[in-house]
Protein backbone atom coordinates (compact mmCIF):
# COMPACT_ATOMS: atom_id res chain seq x y z
CA UNK A 1 0.00 0.00 0.00
CA UNK A 2 1.31 3.32 -1.13
CA UNK A 3 1.27 6.31 1.59
CA UNK A 4 -0.96 9.38 0.57
CA UNK A 5 2.72 11.36 1.49
CA UNK A 6 4.38 9.65 -2.19
CA UNK A 7 3.41 12.04 -5.08
CA UNK A 8 0.60 13.22 -2.99
CA UNK A 9 -0.91 16.87 -2.42
CA UNK A 10 0.88 18.05 1.62
CA UNK A 11 -0.60 21.13 3.34
CA UNK A 12 2.48 21.87 6.32
CA UNK A 13 0.95 24.88 8.43
CA UNK A 14 3.69 26.65 10.92
CA UNK A 15 6.14 25.79 7.90
CA UNK A 16 8.63 28.75 7.79
CA UNK A 17 10.42 27.36 10.66
CA UNK A 18 11.29 24.83 13.55
CA UNK A 19 9.24 21.68 13.03
CA UNK A 20 7.51 22.45 10.20
CA UNK A 21 10.49 23.64 7.97
CA UNK A 22 12.57 20.66 9.02
CA UNK A 23 8.90 18.52 8.10
CA UNK A 24 9.06 20.14 4.75
CA UNK A 25 12.33 19.20 4.00
CA UNK A 26 11.75 15.61 4.93
CA UNK A 27 8.47 15.04 2.87
CA UNK A 28 10.04 17.15 -0.20
CA UNK A 29 11.45 13.90 -2.19
CA UNK A 30 8.14 12.06 -1.75
CA UNK A 31 5.35 14.59 -2.31
CA UNK A 32 4.42 15.83 -5.61
CA UNK A 33 2.71 19.11 -4.47
CA UNK A 34 3.65 20.77 -0.78
CA UNK A 35 1.61 23.66 0.14
CA UNK A 36 3.31 25.99 3.05
CA UNK A 37 1.51 27.67 5.33
CA UNK A 38 3.06 30.69 7.53
CA UNK A 39 2.81 34.11 8.31
CA UNK A 40 6.37 34.98 7.34
CA UNK A 41 6.27 34.68 3.46
CA UNK A 42 9.90 35.58 2.77
CA UNK A 43 10.76 32.43 5.02
CA UNK A 44 8.36 30.22 3.14
CA UNK A 45 10.21 31.68 -0.14
CA UNK A 46 13.24 30.75 1.23
CA UNK A 47 12.42 27.40 1.87
CA UNK A 48 10.74 26.94 -1.47
CA UNK A 49 13.87 27.46 -2.99
CA UNK A 50 15.86 25.09 -0.41
CA UNK A 51 13.94 22.32 -1.37
CA UNK A 52 13.09 22.73 -5.18
CA UNK A 53 13.85 20.07 -7.05
CA UNK A 54 12.18 18.85 -10.37
CA UNK A 55 8.69 17.34 -10.23
CA UNK A 56 7.87 18.94 -6.70
CA UNK A 57 5.48 21.91 -6.75
CA UNK A 58 5.70 24.23 -3.82
CA UNK A 59 2.85 26.69 -3.03
CA UNK A 60 3.22 29.28 -0.67
CA UNK A 61 0.53 30.46 1.39
CA UNK A 62 0.45 33.50 3.88
CA UNK A 63 -2.12 33.03 6.53
CA UNK A 64 -2.32 33.69 10.25
CA UNK A 65 -4.26 31.08 11.07
CA UNK A 66 -5.77 32.67 14.21
CA UNK A 67 -7.52 34.70 11.84
CA UNK A 68 -10.81 32.01 11.32
CA UNK A 69 -11.67 34.41 8.53
CA UNK A 70 -8.59 34.15 6.74
CA UNK A 71 -7.84 30.39 7.45
CA UNK A 72 -11.29 29.91 5.75
CA UNK A 73 -10.56 32.04 2.80
CA UNK A 74 -6.91 30.34 2.02
CA UNK A 75 -8.53 26.64 2.36
CA UNK A 76 -11.54 27.55 -0.34
CA UNK A 77 -8.64 28.92 -2.32
CA UNK A 78 -6.60 25.90 -2.17
CA UNK A 79 -8.99 23.84 -2.69
CA UNK A 80 -10.22 25.67 -5.47
CA UNK A 81 -6.60 26.07 -7.24
CA UNK A 82 -5.04 22.54 -6.79
CA UNK A 83 -7.65 20.41 -5.35
CA UNK A 84 -8.12 18.18 -2.43
CA UNK A 85 -4.88 17.91 0.05
CA UNK A 86 -4.07 14.07 0.59
CA UNK A 87 -1.80 15.29 3.58
CA UNK A 88 -2.61 17.78 6.38
CA UNK A 89 0.40 18.53 8.55
CA UNK A 90 -0.97 21.15 10.97
CA UNK A 91 2.11 22.11 13.28
CA UNK A 92 1.21 26.03 13.69
CA UNK A 93 -0.59 27.12 16.84
CA UNK A 94 -0.69 25.40 20.42
CA UNK A 95 -2.36 22.64 21.19
CA UNK A 96 -3.28 20.80 24.61
CA UNK A 97 -2.33 17.51 26.64
CA UNK A 98 -5.77 15.44 26.16
CA UNK A 99 -6.97 13.77 23.50
CA UNK A 100 -8.86 15.97 20.95
CA UNK A 101 -12.08 15.27 21.89
CA UNK A 102 -11.75 15.72 25.59
CA UNK A 103 -9.76 19.14 25.11
CA UNK A 104 -11.18 22.71 26.29
CA UNK A 105 -12.21 24.04 23.45
CA UNK A 106 -12.08 27.39 24.74
CA UNK A 107 -8.21 26.81 25.09
CA UNK A 108 -7.95 25.35 21.26
CA UNK A 109 -10.26 28.21 19.75
CA UNK A 110 -7.85 31.01 18.46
Amino acid sequence: MTSPLDGGVVLVTGASSGIGKEIVVQIADRAAKIIVVARRIERLEALASEVAREGLEVIIKGCDLGDLEATAAMVQEVQASHGPVDVLINNAGLGDLALFEHADWDKLRP
